[in-house]
């Protein structure tokens, strides 16, 4: 057999990686510049936030949810490190979970997305579920 029929040819988009390093990175950024940001009004006893420490947090819609859930499995495949580590770490159980929260997500989904999120779903469930597989292989090697 040759080399190319032993191992398949894998496309992993490094550019979709990037992207989301990057969208951690500033919410990170959004997020702490609205922690130096605290209302002079605002008592260390509210519990409840203020309209400036809200208006940090990316719209709620699907696409967050969907990179809120795909980065913690991306966490858990060693993809990115963890907040406040230097270093990723694997937790493929982690990693697994969350992945299988999506497959969740399509299959409750079905029929019922734009097409634009749909596709957004599919793809990022199909890198997820390449990057399982690579890294079940190299911590089996």
């Amino acid at each position: 057999m040759s080399k190319n029929a032993e191992q398949p040819d894998l496309h992993i988009d490094e550019d979709w990686k990037s992207k989301v390093k990057a969208e951690d990175a500033a919410l990170d950024a959004q997020l702490k510049q609205g922690e130096g940001e605290t209302s002079s009004s605002e008592t260390p006893e509210s519990d409840s936030p203020s309209e400036e420490s809200m208006g940090a947090f990316p719209p709620a819609d699907f696409a967050g949810l969907l990179m809120m859930l795909s980065t913690q499995a991306m966490v858990g495949l060693g993809m990115v490190p963890m907040p406040g580590q230097s270093q990723p770490t694997k937790n493929l159980e982690m990693a697994k979970y969350f992945i299988d929260l999506l497959a969740v997500l399509e299959e409750k989904t079905k029929n019922r997305l734009e097409r634009e999120e749909n596709n957004m779903l599919i793809e990022t469930l199909h890198q997820l579920r390449i990057g399982y597989v690579q890294a079940t292989r190299s911590s089996t090697t």
